[in-house]
């Protein structure tokens, strides 16, 4: 059991660390988003051109911090998948840049109009 604990917290740390240096990576996502709106057919080649790196490691390195970030707030927040899949992209930055707290309402699976406030 000890070592499980062990390889958890390590699992936790690394997902941490990638999640607190992701930023560079994200500018970059935001770039190759960009790019593929004005070059649907040729993003590869302009992200490369760009970046020297193929967009392939970009949206590897996407997937590591994507995955990263839901086990850090699954393994810190003990929220359920489904209290999750309500979380709002803008709901995180905004909690990012002014130090808060996600405040939301969990709804039983019954989808009725009344809830448990969180915080």
């Amino acid at each position: 059991m000890k070592k499980n604990l062990k390889e958890f917290f390590r699992i936790l740390d690394c997902s941490i660390s990638e999640v607190e240096n992701s930023k560079p990576w994200l500018l970059k996502l935001d770039s190759y988003i960009q790019m593929k709106a004005k070059y649907p057919n040729k993003v590869s080649r302009a992200y490369k051109k760009t970046y020297s790196e193929s967009s392939s490691i970009l949206l590897k390195k996407i997937d590591v911090i994507y995955a990263s970030a839901i086990v850090v707030l699954f393994s810190l927040t003990a929220m359920r998948k489904h209290e999750a899949t309500v979380l709002r992209y803008d709901d995180v930055l905004y909690m990012l840049e002014n130090d808060s707290d996600l405040v939301g309402r969990v709804h039983k699976t019954s989808k009725t109009e009344t809830g448990k406030e969180t915080k």
